[in-house]
């Protein structure tokens, strides 16, 4: 029975390093700024704006977000903002169960994104768990004074409608603009 488990550890192990997809894939996607969100950060709060005017907040330098209403993102004052950025959506496509990748048009890119914006079965979770990898990415960057390379799209995820179909959502920043990195920055 070890053999039997060992051996498939062996072939899997095997059969992934085989089926790696390309490390550059990324190198070709879109960047028709396809708004996921705008993000502004103070030293108290961090507010994020969907494409689709959801709102959101966070008091916890972006680790948990909750839904916000218009109304709390207008009394923002432009002197209080540390960063803002607009994070921007990038897909690419598999038929070959995630092999090679190709570049996926606009339409696809908005219908593939919409996953970080809201999920009719767990609320606003995915938005949440989204926006708090990004605020860390962003975060490191700007300490390692590294942003530029945030430019570049990213994989965030995958998903697969058949064994060979899938699709690659990413993102990037089109926009980071940074008032004040001293303060807040933890």
């Amino acid at each position: 029975m070890r053999f039997f488990y060992l051996l498939v550890l062996v072939s899997s192990v095997f059969l992934t390093l085989i089926n790696k997809p390309e490390d550059n894939f990324w190198n070709e996607a879109p960047t028709d700024d396809v708004l996921l969100y705008n993000i502004y950060f103070t030293q108290y709060s961090c507010y994020a704006v969907t494409g689709n005017h959801i709102y959101f907040k966070s008091y916890d330098n972006g680790s948990t977000w909750q839904t916000a209403n218009s109304h709390e993102i207008s009394k923002l004052n432009i002197k209080d903002i540390i960063w803002s950025a607009r994070i921007c959506c990038s897909s690419l496509k598999t038929t070959n169960g995630g092999k090679s990748w190709v570049p996926c048009s606009s339409e696809s890119q908005d219908r593939f994104c919409r996953v970080f914006l809201k999920d009719p079965n767990t609320g606003f979770q995915p938005a949440g768990e989204f926006l708090k990898m990004v605020c860390s990415k962003i975060f490191t960057s700007l300490l390692n004074n590294e942003s530029d390379q945030l430019k570049n799209p990213r994989q965030y995820t995958e998903y697969y409608s058949s064994k060979n179909e899938g699709w690659a959502p990413g993102w990037y920043l089109s926009d980071l603009i940074t008032f004040n990195t001293e303060i807040g920055l933890k």
